[in-house]
């Protein structure tokens, strides 16, 4: 009963019926409580206590409390602090527990609304509010595709970071020293100005950080740029570069997220078949005739694509035993022995054999 339970809060349309209408009414609780959160920072609402607002406030907060506190008491005792630590649980609880805090901080002490300290305290925490929208994150198995595809990118991005520190340092430097040829240096207030007298917006290395980020993005705020011809120069290179360094992180995201996209759809290709299966007994003659038909489309469609791959496979082959051909010529000619191993012979008549029914 309990894992029943469990399973029910838990794994929403993909455990049972009950489950589905429960990830339903989950759901559109979440997005009431979102757009509830984006109301009250409205300025008409800001630092007011409007009745309606508290009252969705208050009862998202005791769903999403209930819901958290049967999922913990559902699962089995010696794995709730592992339960406890996971990513999308402790995002419930950054949702969950800051409410109560503030509760605590308005009515268990006593609170005066002109403390400053205690009203910074208070709006910190209503930020934490922000996280219920990631509670829709659990019931989307879109999310973990998005998140296993990120995970398995980690090397491209830690490549793309390190890239990308070491050009922020090195291009610069090179643009700041650029724009150091029409700036002039005030030695009275310590900063670098234009000659009209304005105040030079590449005042150090560190201070040129921010262009340079906007611009290897290919961003462009237009807030901060070369005035020197030198350093239209930089930026020109950059604005180039840039378009280079970010075709890294994306090209190896894009792979592992087709990745995890094509495994994902073949678990689900799967499951649909062994439902319909499981259900075939129950179909009457009109949906088994039309299951079928759908049945042998989508056959004829995969054995034209294995078709077409395995003819290109003997083409390869072809290719191969040609040149393996010209090499043992050669090898007579020189009188040399063939370098090549008897096993290649022997896995392409293999795989002959294995193509031959599907070119026929």
């Amino acid at each position: 009963m309990r894992e029943r339970i469990h399973f029910t809060f838990t794994y929403g349309m993909n455990y049972s019926r009950t489950a589905f209408w429960y990830q339903m009414f989950q759901n559109v609780v979440i997005w009431v409580s979102v757009i509830n959160f984006l109301i009250s920072s409205l300025p008409e609402y800001w630092d007011r206590d409007v009745l309606a607002l508290e009252i969705i406030e208050k009862v998202s907060i005791g769903i999403f409390t209930i819901d958290y506190l049967v999922r913990f008491a559902t699962v089995k005792p010696g794995e709730r602090c592992s339960w406890v630590r996971r990513p999308l649980h402790l995002f419930d609880l950054a949702v969950i527990v800051p409410f109560y805090v503030e509760v605590v901080l308005k009515h268990g002490f006593s609170f005066n609304p002109a403390d400053a300290s205690i009203l910074v305290i208070i709006r910190a925490l209503r930020l934490f509010q922000m996280f219920r929208s990631v509670k829709a994150a659990r019931y989307s198995s879109l999310i973990s595709v998005f998140t296993k595809a990120l995970w398995l990118s980690k090397d491209g991005f830690v490549l793309f970071s390190f890239t990308i520190t070491i050009l922020m340092v090195v291009v610069s430097a090179v643009m700041f020293y650029a724009e150091q040829t029409i700036m002039i240096f005030d030695k009275t207030n310590r900063i670098w100005r234009y000659p009209n007298g304005d105040v030079a917006w590449f005042q150090s290395i560190p201070d040129t950080f921010w262009w340079f980020m906007v611009t290897i993005t290919t961003v462009g705020y237009g807030d901060v740029y070369p005035k020197s011809d030198m350093g239209k120069c930089v930026a020109s290179l950059t604005m180039v570069g840039g378009l280079f360094v970010l075709a890294v992180p994306v090209a190896v995201f894009g792979s592992n997220f087709t990745s995890v996209w094509d495994e994902r759809q073949d678990h689900l290709t799967k499951r649909a078949r062994r439902r319909r299966v499981e259900n075939i007994s129950s179909l009457t003659k009109t949906q088994i005739v039309e299951q079928l038909d759908l049945s042998m489309r989508r056959f004829s469609i995969k054995l034209n694509k294995q078709k077409e791959y395995s003819e290109k496979l003997l083409e390869e082959e072809k290719e191969i035993l040609i040149l393996i051909s010209a090499l043992s010529k050669f090898n007579l000619k020189t009188k040399q022995p063939s370098p090549s191993p008897p096993s290649i012979q022997n896995k392409l008549s293999a795989t002959s054999d294995t193509l031959q029914p599907f070119t026929q």
